[in-house]
């Protein structure tokens, strides 16, 4: 087995959005499948965040951000990237 860096780019393969969860009424998510263009054939399940979820669509160009969980771990999540620039709101 060989570790590869990759760019961090990915595209919308398919995604979904969920409106409440138990225990959350009010939270909005966007799970999203995410082809990687650097590693062909290869997909990854995740969230995209800092995004109106009416704006997510198949294709959408994204980058990866990564979040602190706990104990040194961190969590591959993605925003849009809008102009060649991954967008901040």
């Amino acid at each position: 087995m060989n570790w590869v860096e990759l760019s961090g780019r990915a595209t919308v393969f398919s995604y979904s959005i969920v409106r409440g969860f138990p225990g959350l009424p009010d939270i909005v998510l966007v799970p999203v499948v995410v082809d990687l263009p650097d590693a062909p054939g290869a997909r990854l399940v995740s969230n995209v965040i800092d995004v109106d979820p009416a704006d997510v669509c198949i294709g959408m160009e994204l980058q990866v951000v990564f979040s602190p969980v706990r104990d040194g771990w961190l969590l591959p999540i993605f925003r849009p990237v809008e102009n060649g620039h991954v967008a901040r709101t």
